[in-house]
């Protein structure tokens, strides 16, 4: 009986232990939470040796006291382990943070919404609480009682008929399985920390899942759905889709989803341009989402500059290149010039255009509102939407 008490004892000092250190890991960071970890080292380490040098000098080594020893010797070590994993843990929060955000700094709070998210799996929305239907292949997730029709309808009517065309345009097919949940009235999106606005949509690659709010944005569906694909075919050929750089991947589902419109006047005069150099990693993409950049419309905008350049296919042909080398490399293989020398001549003519629209305003060519759209049809010089110069 007495032994039991002994471990028992010991399990609760080394659970309040762990617990204390662990609460004063939230409020520390990775070079403040390394000292802590060393300095609760050497106390664990000392009062061990302490222990074992009191057990070396007792002239007598009861059965009791031996089992003392190590009890205690063993909750010491299970201290030194599980701090050491705490420890790391508490660094790997900082690196996800610093990924995701590019931010070197977190609070207790946010630490401890990351160990919910990551430690108990706790999800903005919770599938299992949702009604669902399979259709064609794709299951949708709903509010109960609330079955979404029209929203259904719409994203199988697009999926339908242009799954063919973007795998076309992306060189490449997928059978991959794709669930889509819709938010109704009463279900929140999560909110994108960066600019404290929920998404207008989002896809899930870990679970091959698209989320759309209601009623659903065509845009926005086909943005995400081109997501699915293309980080789907990615994987099959073997590509590791976190080091295709953020800027490539939303710029090929901004301009697949959106080449069909014309180019926002404002947008081109407003947004400060902002080197894809520094848009490589999530971090770094939701570091720029707020005005006056737009990384968005900036990375559709180079791709369809790109298009017009290079070829429609020019997207298609990078992508495949990509099986065999980075995102850069396939750049310079298939079209002879870096990105750098892209990127740069795209700043040019995206100048020019505005130039060219400037002086157009100057001699009354033209009277549009300042909200008007490119126009690839301008009869009287060549026109201003148009990339291929």
């Amino acid at each position: 009986m007495g032994i039991v008490k002994k471990l028992l004892a010991q399990l609760f000092y080394l659970l309040v232990s762990v617990s204390a250190f662990w609460t004063l890991l939230l409020f520390l960071d990775v070079k403040e939470g390394l000292i802590a970890w060393v300095l609760a080292s050497i106390l664990a380490g000392t009062a061990a040796a302490v222990i074992i040098y009191a057990y070396i000098k007792s002239e007598t080594h009861p059965y009791g006291m031996q089992i003392s020893l190590w009890l205690n010797l063993a909750s010491l070590l299970s201290f030194f382990v599980l701090s050491f994993v705490l420890f790391g843990g508490n660094m790997l929060l900082y690196e996800a943070e610093e990924y995701t955000t590019e931010k070197t700094n977190l609070t207790a709070k946010q630490k401890l919404s990351y160990y919910q998210q990551f430690i108990w799996d706790k999800q903005d929305v919770n599938l299992e609480e949702l009604e669902q239907a399979r259709h064609e292949g794709i299951t949708f997730y709903y509010e109960k009682g609330s079955y979404p029709t029209e929203g259904i309808e719409q994203i199988l009517s697009y999926i339908e008929g242009n799954k063919q065309f973007l795998e076309r345009d992306l060189g490449g097919k997928t059978d991959a399985a794709v669930s889509i949940v819709l938010y109704g009235d009463s279900m929140e999106m999560a909110e994108r920390e960066s600019i404290q606005q929920e998404y207008s949509g989002f896809y899930d690659e870990s679970e091959k899942t698209i989320h759309l709010p209601l009623p659903v944005d065509q845009t926005t569906l086909a943005h995400e759905y081109i997501h699915h694909l293309f980080l789907n075919i990615a994987r099959q050929r073997g590509i590791y889709t976190s080091d295709i750089p953020s800027w490539f991947v939303e710029g090929v589902a901004t301009h697949l989803s959106e080449k069909e419109t014309s180019l926002l006047r404002t947008m081109m005069e407003d947004t400060e341009y902002v080197g894809f150099q520094d848009l490589e990693t999530p971090g770094q993409w939701e570091n720029h989402l707020q005005a006056p950049y737009s990384p968005y419309f900036q990375s559709g905008s180079f791709m369809r500059y790109l298009s017009a350049q290079e070829g429609p296919d020019i997207l298609s042909r990078i992508f495949v290149e990509m099986r065999h080398a980075s995102v850069q490399e396939s750049f310079e293989k298939v079209t002879g010039k870096t990105v750098h020398a892209h990127e740069a001549n795209f700043i040019a003519v995206h100048d020019n255009l505005l130039k060219q629209w400037r002086e157009a305003d100057d001699l009354d060519v033209r009277h549009d509102e300042p909200n008007s759209r490119w126009s690839c049809s301008w009869k009287l010089r060549p026109a201003p939407g148009n990339w291929n110069r």
